[in-house]
């Protein structure tokens, strides 16, 4: 993707909010995590949280965003933030507490719902002024219970009356879960990062960004795609970029670590159960482009073997035969191990091993719950984002039950549960 196209998707964005120097910082913030091949999705989705950051402080502090404006914001900002952001309300705070995190907007003069307690309120001269006076300083603005309590001093009750009436408004995103919340403060983490790096700002109060805890469900198992191809190339010494740096393992070109490679190739690419895979036979090798296995309770279906798989299980058989000088026969696993100078078949344990391992080395982030199983949701899960229909999906993984496979898919995008809820009904 070259600059024109990074410019037309930062633009589709509305970042007038912020002063030139925030745009600007923020379009070379857009730039690097096209570097680190970040997929246009997830760059929608962090635009989206910066953008929804830099309106907050506008209508926070009432004046444009500028380098300043981030460079002195406070942990409360980043407090109030998250919890305006999550559009959940404690219902224990106090009238003046509410007003100071909300966000107001003026929407008729007109009353339409006094409540007959308040009907001598809304009579009174001093109450018509204030309706006059708020219109005038909202000036059709969303404006901060902050800026309003900086004007009015303490309006809290007065204004509660008025949202009741329906002649203001709150400002309010839609409830999020935990797990759409921790998402968006490590999209703050990772961009302020970067600003901070940039200008060489210390003791910044990102710093004391807290991460919220959300419930383990599938989210903690899946690989985004760009970090299953980070994770690969890592590991895969082939890859010229990996080949070039300085973690490259001589053991890496040994049969042992090409089996490796091979079996996160097979496992991401197919979706296989890791018994299905470790029960193939060397009488499968070579393959054809699909095959057909036999998984849970007995049951067959068809897998794709992708080119790429293919390559890496050929490097490995060829590089097994060649160090080891032995004769493989049509009945050996082709999935082998060396134990006490003889080959033996790879174990679920082995495989558990090895991505223990490689997490262990790995110096970038992964899904907090990696395991051989997680290619697998990652799999289904990738899949499905790109528009494979969740019965197809159901299919290749093997399962009888479309719950079954729900369980399997990180459902925490809109989009897919709005899939997934079309094919239920």
């Amino acid at each position: 993707m070259n600059d024109k196209d990074i410019n037309t998707l930062f633009k589709k964005f509305n970042f007038a909010c912020a002063d030139k120097k925030t745009e600007e910082i923020t379009l070379e913030y857009v730039k690097k995590l096209f570097i680190e091949n970040k997929s246009p999705l997830t760059i929608k989705e962090y635009l989206r949280t910066i953008s929804h950051f830099l309106s907050f402080l506008k209508k926070l502090f009432g004046d444009e965003v500028s380098i300043n404006t981030l460079k002195n914001l406070q942990s409360t900002d980043f407090t109030l933030f998250f919890s305006h952001y999550s559009g959940k309300r404690n219902e224990e705070e106090s009238e003046k507490e509410r007003m100071l995190v909300s966000f107001y907007y003026f929407n008729n003069k007109k009353t339409t719902n006094i409540l007959p307690q308040h009907k001598s309120f809304f009579s009174k001269t001093e109450t018509k002024n204030l309706i006059n006076d708020i219109e005038n300083f909202l000036k059709g603005e969303i404006i901060s219970g902050k800026k309003i309590y900086e004007k009015f001093g303490n309006i809290s009750t007065s204004l509660r009356k008025f949202e009741i009436a329906n002649i203001i408004k709150r400002d309010t995103f839609k409830p999020k879960k935990n797990r759409s919340l921790a998402r968006a403060q490590s999209v703050l983490r990772n961009y302020f990062k970067f600003i901070v790096n940039e200008y060489k700002w210390e003791n910044h109060a990102y710093l004391d960004i807290v991460s919220t805890k959300y419930s383990k469900e599938i989210y903690d198992k899946v690989f985004t795609e760009e970090d299953i191809i980070q994770f690969i190339s890592y590991f895969d010494p082939e890859l010229s970029h990996t080949v070039n740096n300085y973690h490259v393992n001589k053991d890496w070109f040994k049969w042992q670590h090409k089996r490796d490679i091979a079996i996160i190739y097979f496992l991401y690419s197919s979706g296989m159960r890791v018994s299905e895979l470790l029960g193939l036979k060397y009488e499968n090798y070579p393959f054809q482009d699909k095959i057909k296995i036999k998984g849970k309770g007995n049951k067959y279906r068809y897998i794709a073997i992708l080119p790429i798989v293919k390559k890496k299980i050929k490097d490995y058989m060829e590089t097994l035969i060649n160090s080891e000088d032995v004769k493989i026969d049509n009945n050996h696993n082709l999935f082998l191990k060396k134990s006490y100078n003889k080959l033996k078949p790879l174990t679920s344990r082995d495989v558990q091993r090895v991505i223990k391992t490689f997490r262990d080395i790995y110096p970038f982030s992964l899904p907090s719950s990696t395991t051989p199983h997680s290619f697998r949701h990652s799999f289904a899960t990738h899949l499905m984002q790109n528009g494979l229909d969740i019965r197809k999906i159901q299919e290749l993984l093997g399962h009888k039950s479309l719950n079954t496979t729900q369980g399997y898919l990180n459902l925490s995008d809109e989009f897919l549960k709005q899939q997934y809820d079309e094919i239920q009904s």
